[in-house]
């Protein structure tokens, strides 16, 4: 659920809040009643809101580690961003969060950097 949805078109702009910035995810679910869930609620509606509670809590956690560390690039790997709309939607969110001091980095080859790294840690290759 956004802000608009909560608070109509206005959306507290003075105070920062944005009608299209996330205010809950899974926020209805929690009055729905089991039948009403499998009629309004298709599962392409639970993956989104899920993927979006990951990245927000991914970027807050990054952001505080980046913020504590002074640390000006950040990189995100594994198999959960190979998502176009997720990988955007992250990059805006941790630029807002740390005011543009930070940068969130996606590499290209994410699935070779774990081999890679094993790799570079044998003394003997």
């Amino acid at each position: 659920m956004s802000v608009g949805d909560i608070y109509g078109s206005s959306a507290y702009e003075g105070v920062g809040l944005g009608k299209n910035m996330i205010a809950s995810s899974f926020g209805r679910l929690k009055d729905a009643s089991p039948g009403e869930i499998s009629e309004n609620i298709n599962a392409s509606d639970i993956s989104r809101s899920l993927i979006t509670l990951i990245a927000a809590n991914n970027l807050i956690f990054s952001r505080l580690v980046a913020k504590m560390e002074n640390i000006k690039r950040v990189v995100w790997i594994g198999s959960h961003i190979d998502l176009p709309e997720y990988m955007q939607m992250s990059e805006q969110g941790f630029a807002r969060l740390t005011n543009q001091e930070a940068e969130l980095i996606f590499p290209t080859y994410t699935s070779f950097l774990g081999s890679l790294g094993l790799l570079l840690s044998q003394s003997n290759f």
